[in-house]
Parts: C-alpha cells; sequence; structure tokens
C-alpha cells in the first residue's frame, strides 16, 4: 500500500498539469457586488470605484475603473509599477478559490467592486482569461502543438454537460433544461470552428506536430493566444500580447480583437508596442501615476492616440542620457566583413533551405522582414557561427560581432549582472584582461540608469539577479555593456526594442544609427523602421549615401526564399499589417 509521502510526490498527470495550467488563466465568477452600490458601474463586465489595493508597497489607489462590454482599452505605467497587481485583482478579488491576496479593498464597504454577467448564452458566470507577461507553457514543454489544442477545446466544452436525451419532461423546469442544452451544443460547435480558424488564421497548422519545447517565442505567443481565445472570454486581459510576434501577426491578433469586441466582449491590452495600442486603445487609458507617496490608477475615456499627446502627463524613464559608443577600432572601414561559404545554403533544422544571401558589408543596415518561422533568427545564428560544426559564412579577418538574442541563455537568464556582463564579454573578447566591470558600471552611472537602483554602489549592482530588471531594462544592459568595447565590427540583433517602452525604444534606435559598423537586424517595432527607412538627416543611416537594405524571407510549403526588396521596410510593413487586420476582422467568434 502506498505510504502518504509516496502519494504527495507522486508525478502529476499531464490532464491534472493541464487543468491547472488553464485553471490559473482563466477564471469562472458569479455576478456579484461587493461594497456600496455605484450605478455608473452597473452595466459593466467588472468594475470598481474608491477601492485600494493594499499588496503592494505602496498602496495602490483606484478611484474609478470600468471595463465595459465591447469596449477596449489599454493599461500603461511604468515598469514594476502594479499593470500585472491590476490585473490579479480583477481575477481575484470576487473569486471564491481561495486566490484572493490581490482582493480590492473597499474601505469597509464603501467602495464598490461589480463583476457583471456574460454575453454569452448558455453561460451562468462571467469568465476572465488572462495572458500572462511570463512563460505560459512550461508545464506543457513536452507536449505536442496538436495534442495541446484538442485537450484546450475539450476542456472548455466540459462544462456543456446536459444532454436533451438525458431531460425528465415531466419535470416544470423540462422546456428551459432544454433550452438550455441546444445553447451549449451551439457553443461546442462554436469552439471547434474557432480553433480551425485560429489554426488557420495563425498558421499554426506549420508548427502542429512539434512539441511545444520546439517553439519559437513567436510560435509560442500564437498557441498561448489561441489556448486563451478557446475559453470564449468575456473579459480578456493581455499583458504583452505582442510579445516575440511579427508585425503581420500582430495586425492580425488586433483585427481579431476588433471582432471579439463586436460579439461584447471586454478587452484590457498591456504592451510597448506604441501602434499596437493606437489600435486596441480606442475605448479608454488606464494609467498608473505615482504622486511620491501612493500610486493612483487614473481612468481616461481618451483614446490611446490623443491621450498620450497630452504633454502634462508625467513621463517615466529609468535613463537620463544617451548610448555613447567607444571610439571604435574597427577591422574594415570598407569592404567586406561577411560572405556566405556557398552560392546556396542549407541550415538544417530551419526553413532555409537552398538560400542565397548577398555578402554583409561595413556600414551597411540589413532588415529581415518576414514573419514568424521563417527562419530569421536561424540566419543570424548562422552569420554570427552559433550553429555548431558548421561553416556557412566566411568571416573578415579580426571582424567581430556582437548578438543579441530574444532570449538569454539559462545560466544567464538566472545569474547575476556581474556574469552576464561577463557572457557578452567573453562573447565579443574573452582575451581583453583590462575590460573590467567597472567600465560597464561606469556607463550605466553616465546614462543615469544607476537610478533606477536606489543610489546603491557597484558592488551591489554586481551581485543583483538579472531577473530582477525589467526585460526592457535587460536588453538596455546589453547595449550598454556592448558599448564598452572599441572592436565591434557588426550588430546582429533579434527584435532589440522587445519589451522596452516608447522612451527606451527611442534611446536604442538613436544608438543604432550612431552606430559606426554595420547593423541586421529583425523587429515589429513599427517606430523603429519608420527612422531607419527615413532618417531625420535626408541620407542613409550612420551619414553615408548608403541605402537600407529591406531582404525579404518569405516561407512557401515549408521551404524560405530571400530577396532584397526595392520597398522601404517601413511601407513593406505597413502594407503587410492593412491585409493582416482585415484578416483578422472576418474571424466570427
Amino acid at each position: 500500500m502506498m505510504n502518504q509521502e509516496a502519494i504527495l510526490h507522486r508525478p502529476k498527470t499531464f490532464e491534472q498539469i493541464f487543468e491547472e495550467y488553464l485553471t490559473l488563466h482563466v477564471t469562472s465568477l458569479k455576478r456579484q457586488q461587493i461594497g456600496s452600490k455605484d450605478p455608473e458601474l452597473e452595466r459593466c463586465a467588472f468594475g470598481c470605484s474608491g477601492v485600494e489595493v493594499d499588496r503592494c508597497v505602496p498602496k495602490l489607489v483606484i478611484d474609478k475603473l470600468k471595463l465595459e462590454p465591447g469596449k477596449s482599452v489599454v493599461l500603461i505605467g511604468p515598469n514594476g509599477s502594479g499593470k500585472s497587481t491590476v490585473y490579479d485583482t480583477i481575477q481575484e478579488t470576487g473569486s471564491d478559490t481561495g486566490k484572493g491576496s490581490a482582493a480590492l479593498n473597499t474601505g469597509s464597504g464603501r467602495g464598490s467592486v461589480v463583476y457583471g454577467e456574460s454575453v454569452h448564452d448558455g453561460r451562468k458566470k462571467l469568465r476572465i482569461s488572462r495572458l500572462r507577461q511570463e512563460e505560459m507553457l512550461a508545464s506543457l514543454q513536452d507536449d505536442q502543438v496538436e495534442e495541446v489544442l484538442e485537450r484546450t477545446a475539450k476542456f472548455f466544452l466540459k462544462e456543456f454537460s446536459t444532454n436533451p436525451d438525458d431531460i425528465d419532461w415531466t419535470q416544470s423546469d423540462a422546456q428551459q433544461k432544454f433550452d438550455q442544452a441546444m445553447k451549449q451544443e451551439e457553443s461546442a460547435r462554436r469552439i471547434q470552428k474557432l480553433k480551425a480558424e485560429f489554426i488557420k488564421l495563425f498558421n499554426i497548422d506549420e508548427f502542429l506536430d512539434r512539441e511545444v519545447s520546439e517553439l519559437s517565442g513567436g510560435e509560442r505567443t500564437k498557441l498561448s493566444l489561441c489556448m486563451l481565445l478557446l475559453s470564449e472570454p468575456d473579459v480578456l486581459l493581455l499583458d504583452e500580447p505582442t510579445n516575440h510576434l511579427d508585425i503581420e501577426s500582430i495586425g492580425k491578433l488586433s483585427g481579431l480583437l476588433d471582432a471579439y469586441l463586436r460579439a461584447g466582449v471586454s478587452v484590457v491590452s498591456v504592451s510597448h508596442v506604441d501602434w499596437f495600442l493606437d489600435q486596441v486603445g480606442s475605448h479608454g487609458v488606464m494609467e498608473i501615476e505615482s504622486d511620491g507617496g501612493n500610486r493612483h490608477l487614473k481612468f481616461s475615456n481618451a483614446p490611446y492616440s490623443r491621450y498620450k499627446r497630452d504633454r502634462s502627463r508625467q513621463e517615466h524613464t529609468v535613463v537620463e542620457g544617451k548610448i555613447t559608443w567607444t571610439k571604435q577600432n574597427l577591422a574594415k572601414t570598407n569592404g567586406v566583413l561577411l560572405s556566405p561559404s556557398s552560392q546556396e545554403l542549407n541550415i538544417q533544422e530551419s526553413p532555409l533551405s537552398d538560400v542565397s544571401v548577398p555578402p554583409l558589408l561595413a556600414r551597411e543596415v540589413w532588415v529581415l522582414s518576414g514573419n514568424n518561422g521563417c527562419g530569421k533568427t536561424k540566419l543570424m545564428e548562422a552569420m554570427i557561427g552559433q550553429e555548431k560544426g558548421k561553416h556557412f559564412f566566411n568571416k573578415g579577418k579580426g571582424v567581430t560581432f556582437a548578438y543579441l538574442p530574444q532570449f538569454w541563455p539559462d545560466e544567464v537568464a538566472q545569474g547575476s549582472l556581474e556574469n552576464f556582463f561577463s557572457w557578452i564579454k567573453d562573447s565579443l573578447d574573452p582575451h581583453n584582461v583590462e575590460m573590467h566591470f567597472r567600465r560597464f558600471m561606469d556607463q550605466i552611472h553616465d546614462i543615469g540608469f544607476e537610478h533606477a537602483g536606489g543610489g546603491k554602489g557597484a558592488s551591489h549592482w554586481a551581485k543583483k539577479k538579472i531577473s530582477t530588471f525589467s526585460g526592457g531594462e535587460q536588453r538596455l544592459l546589453w547595449f550598454i555593456a556592448v558599448s564598452c568595447f572599441p572592436h565591434v565590427d557588426a550588430l546582429m540583433l533579434d527584435e532589440p526594442t522587445n519589451h522596452m517602452d516608447q522612451k527606451l525604444q527611442g534611446l536604442v534606435t538613436k544608438a543604432m544609427q550612431d552606430f559606426p559598423g554595420a547593423v541586421v537586424f529583425s523587429t515589429h517595432d513599427l517606430a523603429l523602421l519608420e527612422e531607419i527607412s527615413h532618417p531625420v538627416s535626408g541620407v542613409g543611416n550612420k551619414g553615408s549615401t548608403m541605402g537600407v537594405k529591406n531582404l525579404i524571407l518569405h516561407k512557401r510549403e515549408g521551404k524560405t526564399v530571400i530577396a532584397e526588396s526595392s520597398e522601404s521596410p517601413i511601407a513593406y510593413a505597413r502594407v503587410r499589417l492593412a491585409g493582416a487586420v482585415k484578416r483578422g476582422q472576418r474571424v466570427r467568434v
């Protein structure tokens, strides 16, 4: 007989892990009012007024928050201001599952919290579905994508348990139960149809047979979104839904959210992609600000595109200066930095088969344009020689590349800031014993970033975990570290402005323009593409007359073709974006 300890440590089944996963992201709440009555909140899917969040320090005061059916608003504020806490309170305050660590405090009933009715026929409870910023699929790494989606659909179908054949027609409520069963069957058919439409819209059919652990960042985001949307939410809370997505996929998501609004769903979005906020913030803005004491969440009915132009708003940034590149001692001021080792390249475990790539010249700027899964990251890794045992490109003598990946290696992501700098140093100049951490700290101080650390010294910063910084701050620290080295010939940047707010995006864009060597990058940041495509100076980037190369990676039937386009990167992106939005809007939810 199995003892109690063995039972407690028995591995969880896939079904248990899966149910815990979905329960963490999807909450069903009964219609209810907590505290006093506020007539303004009566029509809300969720609303609150005169409440506080005591969990965070300093506490967060919410004067008014309204999520109305069919309305889309955005939530903004500096990193660490409490945006995730706001989402926690919406999910947890009315829950009876014991999650309420972030419950709203109504001040002995003087404030008000309201949960409304579901907009979906046949459902008794309001469903709040949330895309979390952190990795959503960690517990499903070994599972196949097709199986994950099938189990997701079944999970959300299990509540439809009324069988018309089991109805006792002698009972007075028989007709009511029958009508309910018909609505449930209709919902079940709709969920299955939605699954097929999402797979087609986001090209998930291209990786249905792969395990979650094999997916790229963009593919993981698509899978997470698809799983969440199959819940048929009444309130949709999106925390960085644009992470790792290409421009076309973000456009599809924007159009898809329009379809959800037409169905009466309430949508809230947090994102560092400014043009996405323009599109999804048409019904209002919630902003978290600090008055030096408490934090306050303020609500405005103004569209985000107009709201952000109000110069009276408090500006937030963790920096005061700019990134200044150390006087560069470049290996080649002119000529070829990198050339393909053969006319046609075949890069294993990628769609890059028999592709032709031009040589990279000194001071050139390349934009790699293309959808998720077309091989942009694989191409960059091959260019810098990260493909073990393979030699796809010939590098010029003494040429050094600095590579910014989308994800840090695990040992770096879990390590200290000093380890982070050492990892960058080893990749650029492992033999330069004079390149000390102190120089990195001086650069941090010069740019004003040190103020974010509370004024502590270098020894304190050296021990700080890199994970304690936001995603945007980590990428900024990478740029600051690389700027310390005087012999970097080219920057290879995979989504350089990912996770960054508007000011940090502008800072990094300027740094890329000022860099005296070559730059190769991929991005979904339209503002960055605009600046690179049309520099203010009226000439090419870095003061040369050379234009930007727009290399299009187009994937068809599992194989990618690379071609240089005469169209500017921003013009190409806007055309693709417009078509993607329309495709998303056509989905029926």
